[in-house]
């Protein structure tokens, strides 16, 4: 609660802040009737922040360190009550995999190897808010967002031969930081940092014994949180 607090506060300084070195309207013609509307479509690379599980097992390991950074695209849509300060909707997807054979020990004591393997997907989705200041010439538009909502994860593992959808969920917070090139008055090239934090307390898989049910929670990653780097257009209405 307390990130939550200092994340707000400093958000509404900064929007003051923005307030008061922002272009005046009539310094810019097309800000008269100032965009209300930001669409913004993005994709790009997102990585994992958090160690992995410290496997003793090399090719575990490996596909853990596989998993740590993979495809990230979303889009987020914003309305400004004023010209500094936008509310609005977050949608972020993150999406990673790995594979590799691990050698096992059946019940005689004897190694056999099976597969293993992950694909992973987690989603984001909450309310944001956005303040904005734009450059004299209103080419340039940087953003400061903050988002929290519902992380959604759902991690199609062949867990050693078998097969299980593993789900999961948790509270995320999302802060950004983004810059908009404008070519024309109503689009812009978009570039956008982002940490996403999120942990995940237990997984679920149906149709897993209870003994596999274990080990899944010992094997599979619980800290989500990664680092974003986005490109994408954003359009402005």
């Amino acid at each position: 609660m307390k990130i939550l607090s200092n994340t707000i506060l400093f958000l509404l300084i900064t929007s003051f802040t923005f307030a008061q070195y922002a272009p005046k309207k009539d310094e810019i013609k097309y800000l008269e009737d100032h965009k209300k509307l930001r669409l913004s479509l993005r994709g790009g690379m997102s990585f994992l922040t958090g160690s992995n599980t410290g496997e003793a097992n090399a090719n575990l390991s490996e596909a853990r360190e596989q998993m740590q950074s993979g495809l990230q695209y979303g889009a987020d849509i914003h309305y400004f009550t004023s010209e500094f300060t936008g509310w609005g909707v977050k949608f972020a997807s993150f999406q990673s995999s790995a594979a590799t054979t691990v050698s096992v020990l059946q019940n005689n004591g004897a190694p056999v190897t099976k597969d293993y393997a992950e694909n992973m997907v987690n989603r984001f989705y909450g309310p944001s808010f956005t303040t904005r200041i734009l450059s004299n010439n209103a080419k340039n538009i940087y953003t400061l967002g903050f988002a929290m909502g519902y992380v959604d994860y759902t991690n199609q593992v062949n867990f050693f031969g078998d097969d299980f959808v593993v789900k999961s969920n948790a509270f995320g917070l999302t802060w950004t930081a983004g810059w908009d090139l404008m070519f024309s008055k109503n689009l812009g090239i978009g570039l956008a940092l982002s940490y996403t934090m999120g942990t995940l307390s237990r997984f679920t898989a149906d149709g897993a014994s209870s003994a596999q049910l274990t080990s899944l929670n010992e094997t599979l990653s619980s800290d989500i949180s990664r680092f974003e780097v986005t490109l994408g257009l954003s359009l402005y209405k």
